[in-house]
């Protein structure tokens, strides 16, 4: 788009540009303000029809969290924002590289001598950037080292992928991919002990959510089916979905229990943008002390976690934590998860995020939980497939939820609704769309206060602990 648009007296006006992560572009050099003041903006293609006005947040949000982001809402309940996030990227003085054909040997200082291993990059002391080149095409999967692999940087910096071949960091427990032996059937064997297996994830087959299948655990090895994998304390089992011969396969990948991204406590800013994360836990944060830590994941997939209570995205402690376009799936409990401790409490903001289907415990199993004074927003997001309840906030949280949607839990039950906030929590939603189901779609726990705008008021639970309060805003 070119040119400059105007209204019928001949005012600029400003559109999105969904191309450049859904900021919004000026195209002008004024700002097309309504009778109010307010700043107006319209959708690509749709000038001046649907106008975006800036949004006042509620008082009771911001008394917690006063965030950077500037939100604009239209008549019939759309939300949009103009922040830029890439203006959080750190400045640039020295760039590292590595590639899927690099070498330990080179400098690893330009695009032509790359490093073999993210790790090396990431532990560099005078690091800002790292570029990781999978620019022909040729997806690479990093097991341990040549990921992530809990890498803590020690300084601000940024990691990008260059295209358009994908970037997986693999949380397992050797660099060298798995030796595969016939047992019987379509069952395969490798040595591997349960601390290296605690999820078996088939990189051959990315599943209509755009994640790789997980395959399911189970108790022996006469219990196997396809799509399952069993672990007797040596050795791992596996019987593909596919029922394919393993034998030399490079993509049946057994996967540890360790952290995968591992975020440093410390006041600096962690970037990064375009890095699948599989297995252990994909990205994991814990504060040691009083520090404000800023994370930025854009265009990110966080999967595979182990099966030792681990999360797709595991946050504890103060800080701020900014998602865009990322998707977490497959995860053994929570995909999104936050936490406040003694330190303080985390400020998170999920946009255009996704999840897809994940935990496998029983209980608890969220797809955006927040707990203990976490403040946040999640903005036009895609909720669902959780195990339990899709949505939970509890113990004094203040979330806003500006469209998007909420989906059902794949269990069908008491307590396992839309959505739940619980315990002294104040949430506020707006033109959310929390679809019809088996199940409830709230409940409202306690002292907790839910208010809506431009959205159908959800169903409540009606269950004895749905006893706080249902408003509008």
């Amino acid at each position: 788009m070119s040119g400059i648009s105007r209204d019928s007296a001949g005012r600029e006006i400003y559109a999105v540009d969904g191309a450049a992560h859904g900021r919004f572009e000026i195209l002008s050099g004024g700002i097309y303000r309504d009778a109010a003041g307010r700043e107006v903006y319209a959708t690509q293609g749709t000038f001046g029809a649907v106008p975006y006005l800036q949004m006042t947040l509620p008082s009771g949000f911001t008394d917690r969290w006063a965030p950077p982001m500037t939100f604009f809402e239209s008549a019939d309940g759309q939300y949009l924002t103009n922040y830029d996030l890439t203006a959080l990227k750190p400045a640039i003085t020295k760039t590292y590289y590595c590639s899927r054909t690099g070498s330990s040997g080179n400098a690893g200082t330009s695009l032509g001598a790359p490093l073999d291993k993210l790790s090396t990059c990431l532990a560099k002391v005078d690091v800002d950037e790292v570029v990781i080149d999978c620019s022909d095409g040729v997806d690479w999967y990093a097991r341990n080292s040549f990921g992530w692999n809990n890498t803590q940087p020690s300084r601000s910096l940024s990691v990008r992928v260059i295209g358009p071949g994908k970037f997986y960091s693999i949380q397992c427990g050797s660099t060298n991919v798995p030796t595969w032996t016939a047992v019987e059937g379509a069952i395969y064997k490798t040595t591997s002990s349960l601390a290296n297996s605690r999820s078996v994830i088939d990189l051959s087959i990315t599943e209509s959510d755009g994640f790789k299948q997980r395959l399911t655990l189970v108790g022996s090895q006469g219990a196997m089916t396809a799509g399952t994998y069993y672990n007797d304390g040596t050795d791992t089992y596996c019987w593909a979905s596919d029922s394919r011969n393993l034998v030399g396969d490079q993509f049946m990948q057994p996967c540890a229990d360790t952290n995968n991204c591992r975020i440093p406590s410390a006041s600096q800013t962690t970037y990064i943008d375009g890095i699948n994360f599989i297995g252990g836990a994909p990205l994991t944060y814990v504060s040691a002390g009083v520090v404000d830590p800023l994370v930025v994941g854009l265009n990110c997939l966080f999967q595979g976690s182990s099966s030792n209570s681990k999360n797709g995205v595991s946050i504890t402690g103060p800080g701020r934590f900014y998602f865009y376009r990322c998707g977490a799936g497959r995860n053994y409990r929570d995909q999104f998860n936050y936490h406040g401790d003694a330190n303080g409490d985390p400020k998170f903001f999920e946009w255009e995020c996704h999840t897809a289907t994940g935990g496998y415990v029983g209980t608890s199993d969220n797809a955006s939980t927040s707990h203990e004074n976490s403040a946040g927003i999640r903005l036009n997001g895609r909720y669902g497939y959780s195990l339990n309840r899709t949505i939970v906030d509890i113990n004094d949280t203040r979330i806003m939820m500006l469209g998007g949607s909420i989906g059902q839990a794949r269990v069908a039950g008491a307590g396992n609704e839309s959505i739940a906030q619980q315990n002294t929590n104040l949430t506020w939603l707006g033109g959310v769309s929390i679809p019809t189901g088996v199940n409830p779609q709230i409940a409202i726990v306690n002292t907790a206060t839910v208010a809506t705008r431009k959205m159908t008021a959800p169903t409540r639970s009606g269950t004895g602990e749905d006893a706080g309060t249902l408003t509008t805003w």
